[in-house]
């Protein structure tokens, strides 16, 4: 994705200036501008996926009445308490995930200066104007400077891998990360423009951050040893907080605009210049798509990327035969229809059309592969050597193609038996549904 497809959660009546997202809970905490409160949606997962409650904005739950603003919100699973820094007070606050059991853990007197936070281990992190600090979870305890700077710090991401502690952050122009353990302080990129907030993907390995006045969301890997490369995934007017889900691949962000919303968006899982075909291998949750002359397969968290087939011209579309454990796939520039065993070995040619730039969708149903050929629709058997029989013909171009069935399931001494075959086409701006 460009852009990101994005789905709006829920229209706010209030501004919504920071969020946070609980993995194991699957609640997301956003923080309520106007009202002064923190209010909670709740996310359930089944299965493999992630689901949501549908609202309609009436819904909200307020976990906490506060008196001054919610800026930044993060969770602490070992304690499960939720802990947020409020804007007017310059108050670092904690509560249980039912709203309970409020606590000031630190009260910092500086008014509207204290952004972001970030727990580590049993230490939160904040940032209070142009320093960072830390603090002890337990009450009663003096924070310590981490960190001083020359101008204001505003994002703050604690990050941890083995034994390596180190904060990340973000000025009004510049990204720096610190060692925790050397005290040494590098300088990530230039910004040029304020980043209020950061968030991390620690499976993809990626860095985001909101990029308030360009209205843009980007990202890079980290870490990252060579030249950081910023890659924009969202463009949105005035993303303020971001928050990144792991689990289900979701960024969240909230707009700071008089249309109050909360958004989501799924992440690029691979960058290919000009990927064409595309399937699912649910099964084994893999991605088969087509680049340049080549044949893909990548995991569905874009991971594991290798080529298959890498003499190929052009794989317009692709399917997968569950049943004989085969990849097919038209070659756009030759007309060729081929399959591939799962590894990309056994290639073999079903039949060629000799209908260069014309050839296009392909569908599977049992021992036949139908597809479409210039202004036809055409099947022919799996085996090799068959000729092809024409379906249909319409008057134009025949582009998507869907066949719909019912396979012979037998339930005992009870057979459904097969529907009569259903074919989908689009062409041009038209379509039509032919029984």
């Amino acid at each position: 994705m460009d852009s990101g497809i994005e789905k709006v959660l829920i229209n706010l009546r209030t501004t919504a200036v920071s969020i946070t997202y609980d993995v194991k809970g699957r609640y997301v905490y956003a923080s309520s501008y106007d009202d002064k409160s923190i209010v909670r949606w709740i996310y359930y997962s089944e299965g493999r996926g992630l689901h949501r409650v549908t609202f309609d904005g009436l819904e909200n739950q307020v976990v906490v009445n506060l008196t001054a603003r919610p800026i930044g919100i993060e969770i602490d699973f070992v304690d499960q308490r939720v802990y947020w820094m409020e804007l007017e007070t310059g108050d670092l606050k904690s509560a249980l995930y039912n709203g309970s059991d409020v606590k000031t853990v630190v009260s910092t007197n500086v008014k509207h200066n204290n952004r972001e936070i970030g727990i580590g281990d049993d230490y939160v992190f904040f940032t209070s104007y142009n320093k960072i600090l830390k603090i002890h979870k337990s009450l009663g305890q003096l924070p310590a400077v981490v960190y001083t700077g020359p101008i204001q710090i505003y994002g703050l991401i604690f990050y941890k891998e083995g034994r390596q502690e180190k904060l990340l952050f973000s000025t009004s122009t510049k990204m720096k990360e610190i060692n925790l353990d050397t005290g040494i302080v590098k300088e990530l990129f230039n910004l040029s423009k304020t980043v209020y907030s950061i968030t991390y993907d620690v499976k993809g390995r990626y860095m985001y951050a909101s990029r308030y006045v360009y209205g843009s969301i980007v990202r890079f890997h980290y870490p990252n040893d060579q030249e950081v490369y910023l890659e924009t995934v969202v463009n949105t007017p005035r993303p303020y907080s971001i928050k990144f889900d792991s689990e289900n691949r979701h960024l969240y962000w909230t707009e700071y605009t008089s249309l109050r919303k909360i958004k989501r968006c799924i992440t690029t899982i691979v960058n290919a210049p000009h990927p064409l075909g595309l399937t699912l291998d649910t099964h084994n949750r893999l991605i088969y798509y087509g680049e340049g002359n080549a044949l893909h397969r990548v995991t569905f968290d874009g991971l594991e990327n290798e080529v298959l087939v890498n003499q190929t011209e052009r794989p317009i579309d692709i399917h997968i035969d569950f049943d004989d454990k085969r990849v097919y796939w038209m070659e756009y520039e030759t007309g060729d229809l081929k399959s591939a065993l799962y590894n990309g070995s056994d290639v073999k040619t079903v039949v060629s059309t000799s209908l260069t730039f014309n050839s296009r969708d392909i569908v599977i149903v049992n021992d036949y592969v139908y597809y479409t050929s210039s202004r036809n629709i055409l099947k022919i058997h799996k085996s090799s050597g068959q000729m092809p029989t024409v379906v249909h013909t319409e008057p134009k171009q025949i582009f998507g193609l869907f066949v719909l069935y019912t396979r012979r399931v037998p339930l005992g001494n009870i057979r459904i038996e097969e529907s009569e075959e259903t074919y989908v086409i689009t062409y041009e701006k038209a379509s039509k549904l032919l029984l």
